[in-house]
């Protein structure tokens, strides 16, 4: 068999929504990191002992009921023998959307992956992190700063594993199954005895995912792949809802739960269909683009679209 799907760069950066923002909040512990959807899935050998391959994509979120993401990423990885090492920055918009408050954030995330590929199996392990800058709250009164500081910090790390089934030459299905943990602190509005209040809320998640992935090589070289790809996800927190407890006494702003204020996380299930191409342009530069749609979502489904250029160094 030729198998010239192992000579294909995979999609190496996928979009801060991997795993619908986990959970549909893109400032909830629920963001995953940015390798989880497509990157790992499909690691390349390439042929020499060493290689480095370096890409940006830029990419677009249409989200039901809540405001659009733009996002970009830049990475770098390096590949020896069948191990790789990978880095990557990733900035995206976003925002919550609240009957009487805009809230937006900008973020800022920097991560680190490692991986391994025996034979027709692969592992991967990443660790992320970075900052969520707030931007102008906006409300009925007005726009004005947060009241609860400039920002936040994030934290995600998880792990990827898989195993290719090659139905022919230039055909192969991929299984993947993934699991990750996400911690941030979500930017809320509300108002507590009539006065206004920003609380800045503790949003962490466990996302779990199941994947088939059915790949295609096109052309005489390899070099260009097609796929298409169905996942299942299950997380423990879909978003932290906010409810007001009778009898509790508002703390200072900024106390979240502790203000009067009780948070709940809810669990959520969700499906996405992706369809992803891989096109060998030159001989060391390669066009990728990407379509996700998911269904299911208890905060509202989103369309993700991205292209990206990497090059072999």
């Amino acid at each position: 068999m030729m198998r010239r799907l192992a000579a294909v760069p995979a999609l190496l950066i996928a979009s801060p929504v991997a795993a619908q923002d986990a959970a549909q909040d893109a400032a909830s512990a629920a963001s995953t990191s940015f390798e989880e959807v497509a990157g790992v899935a499909t690691p390349i050998q390439p042929r020499a002992a060493v290689a480095w391959l370096a890409g940006a994509a830029a990419g677009y979120i249409v989200r039901q009921d809540l405001p659009d993401s733009p996002y970009a990423t830049v990475s770098v990885t390096r590949y020896q023998n069948d191990w790789y090492l990978r880095g990557g920055l990733t900035f995206y918009k976003s925002a919550i959307q609240q009957v009487d408050a805009a809230l937006p954030s900008t973020f800022t995330i920097a991560s680190l992956g490692a991986g391994r590929v025996w034979g027709d199996w692969f592992a991967d392990l990443y660790l992320s992190g970075g900052q969520q800058r707030f931007g102008m709250v906006t409300t009925p009164a007005g726009s004005r700063p947060s009241m609860v500081g400039n920002g936040t910090g994030y934290l995600a790390f998880g792990a990827r594993g898989g195993r290719r089934l090659w139905l022919s030459d230039r055909t192969a299905l991929l299984g993947t199954a993934f699991v990750g943990y996400a911690a941030t602190r979500s930017l809320r509005h509300a108002l507590v005895r009539g006065a206004p209040r920003d609380l800045l809320v503790a949003e962490r998640a466990v996302t779990g995912s199941g994947a088939i992935r059915l790949e295609q090589t096109l052309g005489r070289t390899g070099r260009s792949q097609i796929a298409i790809n169905v996942e299942h996800f299950r997380s423990s927190n879909s978003g932290t809802r906010l409810m007001t407890v009778p009898g509790m006494t508002p703390g200072p702003p900024g106390q979240g739960s502790d203000g009067g204020l009780l948070g709940l996380r809810t669990p959520d299930g969700w499906s996405e269909v992706g369809l992803t191409g891989t096109f060998g342009i030159a001989r060391h530069w390669w066009l990728d683009a990407e379509v996700r749609r998911t269904s299911g979502a208890l905060g509202g489904d989103a369309t993700t679209a991205s292209l990206g250029l990497r090059i072999r160094l």
